[in-house]
Order: structure tokens, then sequence, then C-alpha cells
């Protein structure tokens, strides 16, 4: 399955409705404040790990809709 993530698939197996929100209604899902700040760390570790391995290029691309464009990403690291 395309764009299957492991907390798409945690949240499937918690709750096969909150996948389908997220995924065809994400403005209906209400993210509590502690989620947030979870949400927050990771994306804070997650910078920090990327530098522990020297300068390196972050070929993160997104589309006009603001997904992945994983074509463009996969050309930007050749």
């Amino acid at each position: 399955m395309h764009g299957l993530s492991k907390s798409k698939y945690t949240s499937y197996c918690k709750c096969p409705k909150c996948l389908w929100l997220g995924t065809y209604k994400p403005e209906e899902q209400e993210i509590d404040p502690i989620a947030q700040a979870r949400f927050a760390a990771g994306t804070h570790v997650g910078e920090l790990a990327k530098g522990l391995f020297g300068s390196y290029t972050d070929v993160t691309t997104l589309t006009d809709d603001g997904q992945l464009d994983i074509r463009a990403m996969l050309a930007n690291t050749q």
C-alpha cells in the first residue's frame, strides 16, 4: 500500500475509523495539546539526529497540495 507509515498503521490498529478520518477528512481530526507537544518533540529530535552525521542536504519536496513529492525527492538524491 502506497503511503502507509508506522503512525498510519498504529492508528489503524487503534481504530480503523481513525485511519479513514485522517486520510479522507484530516480537517475533522482534533489533536489534543499533549499529542501536539509529542509531535513537536519528535520533530525536534529528528532535526537533531540529522546533524549527528555531519552536514547534509534535506531533499524533502512537497507537491502543491502539501503531499511529499517522492519522485522529486528521489531525483534530488541522485
